[in-house]
């Protein structure tokens, strides 16, 4: 097939022209374009065991309404340790694995000597993304708010990227097409009167009493988690109003795609009230709070009938989660679950919550780094960060790497290292690691000591201690975490009607997207066309096709000074437990 960019130096030309001679300095763009209109709407978190009790009250319109004439299913995402919203989403929209589209942890290490880290973003991905090789085929696009997309890319029509939201500087493409911060900007309104709507506050009194009880679940931890809920609930509506006005005013392209992320945080936080018999929660909490996801979800159906409303009849409109959320508690946790795992052998009692328990990886680099200084080489979690250590009960797995970066081979340097780390002590109980030792991918195994106890000191040497709480992360306000199935609806002139299908994945999205675009599928993808949920009239006019591979010569945009947005998200995965 012949990949033409000719169609994209057009538009970028016209866009370009356009835009210096309009009075009001925005670009003028026109994306409605003859040939198919697909739409991929992502809602991060959502799931079945939500879903299902609300659609049997009627309190789900527009996801029956799919239902009831289109496809829906569970989707499959990856196992525990890779469900990490970061990873899975470009994996969506590439078709690809991470190890493959090159987005493997939250954040990314920028210089390992001085330990500089930033959140992952767009140019780190390696592969294209569907929107791309759309607009190389001369199709129109428009994506807003997918996950890592910060840059944006040049595409043949509109692009959003993830950090639109925190600055209009360099962070749309075409520049000016949406506008953030004055037209869509923030209504300065209080956290709680954010949320008030998702709340029972009928059981109390009068309002200082709703603002007495939102002081005491606000203190601490708490405090950033309503404020990072709040604020991502209220962008969600910005999004949407921009991506409606967009549609109104440049037209639906081919392929269109919406996507937040507020109904994953809602329930990270609010789970406790929803399964309060898995947490402790007091009778006041639990009566105005026990209803707030149920709402949340209804809401999440309003904004989808928002976006819905404004596509064409005959779109073929796929919606789906990334996966979707359970009680964080130990029976949820898988036994053996990669670098995300519980410390099942370690402070069994140190959380009222009965929250799982996760090692602290900052801390435990800085023990390790401090045993063996002397050395002058670093150890750290090299990229992907949840596939290079993983803790398994209480075994983990580390590299040692030189001052470059490198993966440390030499037989005598690495024999000192562990030398040194052996020497790692809890007075009184023997060894930090009762276990050091070399694997045969050149990875230090370590396993920790399980007599180990929240009050005990980690004696790195005589001068240099750390508390062994330190190693554990405690979120006591997370009470909810990632589960492997998402959600998966289907409605268009393509699909089944009132059809069930659970055979899909997260890396399907863009292969089947591709076939109903009329483009082959990559043979180097990871997925597949989900021919299960197509009507059989549309499979048998619209054959697969499929091509090697779609990347050549791709370059991405150097990531150095890449910051809008960049302490604001920071502090939004702080505050789910993403990273410390």
């Amino acid at each position: 097939m012949k990949k033409s960019i000719l169609g994209i130096v057009i538009l970028t030309f016209a866009i370009a022209v356009f835009a210096t001679c309009s009075t009001d300095k925005e670009p003028q763009v026109d994306l409605t374009s003859p040939g198919p209109k697909v739409a991929i709407i992502g809602l991060d978190g959502l799931g079945w065991n939500i879903i299902d009790p609300l659609i049997e009250q009627g309190k789900m319109p527009n996801f029956q309404r799919i239902m009831d004439t289109g496809v829906s299913g569970k989707l499959k995402s990856f196992e525990f340790y890779q469900l990490i919203s970061q990873l899975i989403w470009p994996s969506i929209y590439t078709g690809k694995r991470p190890e493959k589209h090159g987005i493997q942890a939250w954040m990314v290490r920028e210089d390992v000597v001085g330990d500089k880290w930033r959140i992952g973003n767009a140019t780190d991905r390696t592969v294209k993304a569907v929107w791309e090789i759309a607009s190389e085929e001369e199709l129109s696009t428009m994506f807003v708010n997918f996950m890592c997309t910060y840059p944006p890319d040049s595409v043949n029509g509109v692009f959003v990227s993830d950090r639109a939201i925190f600055s209009n500087s360099g962070t749309v493409f075409p520049a000016g097409v949406f506008d953030f911060e004055n037209k869509y900007k923030k209504k300065g309104h209080s956290h709680i009167d954010i949320l008030e709507p998702y709340s029972n506050f009928s059981p109390l009194d009068n309002r200082e009493e709703i603002y007495e009880l939102s002081d005491e679940l606000t203190k601490g931890e708490m405090h950033t988690l309503v404020k990072v809920l709040a604020e991502e609930t209220e962008n969600d509506h910005r999004i949407t109003d921009a991506t409606v006005d967009a549609i109104r005013k440049y037209g639906q392209p081919n392929l269109f795609g919406y996507y937040i992320h507020s109904p994953d945080m809602a329930q990270h936080f609010m789970f406790r009230y929803h399964s309060p018999e898995s947490f402790t929660v007091n009778e006041k909490e639990k009566q105005v709070f026990g209803d707030f996801l149920n709402k949340y979800y209804e809401r999440t159906d309003s904004l989808l009938g928002v976006v819905l409303d404004e596509l064409d009849p005959e779109t073929n409109i796929i919606v789906l989660s990334d996966h979707s959320l359970v009680p964080l508690i130990e029976e949820n946790i898988p036994e053996r679950s990669g670098g995300y795992d519980v410390m099942q052998e370690l402070f069994p009692d140190y959380n009222t919550y009965k929250v799982p328990r996760q090692i602290s990886f900052n801390v435990m680099r800085s023990i390790i780094n401090d045993a063996i200084a002397a050395l002058g080489m670093q150890v750290i979690i090299s990229e992907p960060a949840y596939l290079s250590m993983e803790t398994i009960g209480t075994l983990t797995y580390w590299d040692l790497l030189d001052n470059s970066g490198n993966r440390l081979n030499d037989f005598e340097s690495f024999n000192k290292a562990i030398s040194d780390i052996r020497k790692i002590s809890i007075p009184g109980k023997g060894n930090l690691f009762i276990d050091a030792s070399k694997t045969a991918e050149n990875r230090l195994q370590l396993h920790i000591n399980p007599d180990i106890e929240p009050d005990d000191k980690i004696m790195v040497t005589a001068e240099k201690s750390y508390p062994a709480d330190s190693l554990v992360m405690l979120h006591t306000a997370i009470s909810g975490w990632h589960e492997q199935y998402g959600i998966i609806l289907a409605k268009g002139p393509a699909f089944k009607r009132g059809y069930r299908y659970d055979e899909g994945t997260v890396l399907d999205i863009t292969p089947t997207t591709l076939y109903l675009m009329g483009l082959p599928v990559a043979e180097d993808m990871d997925g597949r066309v989900m021919q299960g949920m197509f009507a059989e009239d549309f499979l048998e006019n619209h054959k697969i096709t499929y091509i090697p591979t779609y990347e050549d010569s791709l370059s991405r945009q150097n990531a150095v000074n890449l910051v809008e947005g960049e302490e604001e998200l920071k502090e939004k995965l702080r505050a789910l437990g993403y990273i410390n």
